[in-house]
Formats: C-alpha cells, structure tokens, sequence
C-alpha cells in the first residue's frame, strides 16, 4: 500500500472498518415462581457483562413481563449488536394471548411480535440503547 493509499483509507470512519461484534446469551429454565426472578438475575448479570446495566432497567421489566406470561419450558435468549438489544423467550404453550397481556412490552419497546416455533412459540422485543464508552 502506497502513502496515497494509507492516507485515503486513513480518513474512513472507524465505525465503518471495525467489525460489528455481537453477545448472546440463552438459557433454559423450568416454569416455576421463581423463573421470572431467574431470569432477572441472569438478564441482569449478562447486561452488566456487556457493559449495558445502566442502560437495563427498562429491558429488565419487559423480560419480566415475557418470562412471566410464557407457560412451560421456557428458553429466555438475549442478544446485543451494534446498539440494539434483543430478548426472545420461546416455550411450549400454543400461539395465543394478545397485546392486551404485553402492554408494557408493546408500550416501551421500538418493536416486538412473536412467531411459531416447533414446539409452541416464541415471543420477543427490540430496545435501541447504547453502551457506556
């Protein structure tokens, strides 16, 4: 590479030549009256690790409010990549409820819906936030 070159690719913004990097996080969890309590605790502890638990409550509450409408096997995945945090929780119960049941989720996040999955269905949100420098 040239000097003319280096200069060229030099003034480029490093937000476009650093690559994106993404988290995920996934668990399984039992339904029981501890499972949104779980799922908190883990939301959380993953948020802080990622440098985001400042930013986190308002994600906190809308996990909880997923973990606690979902019935049976529940599999809580969170996911964080360029400014965009993302939950799904799949279980086992058939396609049902409606937005009445996810006020807060429909109310406070930029997006959400859900979709069928094998065993049941998966519900899930997006939360535009952004990390601590």
């Amino acid at each position: 590479m040239n000097a003319r070159q280096w200069r060229w690719l030099s003034r480029i913004p490093r937000s476009l030549t650093k690559p994106a990097i993404a988290r995920t996080g996934s668990w399984r969890l039992t339904r029981s009256a501890i499972s949104a309590d779980t799922a908190l605790h883990l939301t959380r502890d993953c948020l802080l690790d990622w440098k985001l638990g400042a930013h986190g409550r308002v994600f906190e509450v809308l996990v909880g409010e997923l973990v606690t409408n979902a019935r049976g096997t529940i599999r809580l995945t969170l996911f964080y990549e360029e400014g965009l945090l993302r939950c799904a929780v799949e279980d086992d119960a058939p396609q049902g409820g409606g937005e009445q049941e996810l006020y807060l989720v429909s109310q406070l996040s930029c997006c959400w819906g859900s979709t069928c999955t094998p065993a049941g269905k998966a519900i899930w949100f997006e939360l535009p936030i952004q990390p601590h420098s």
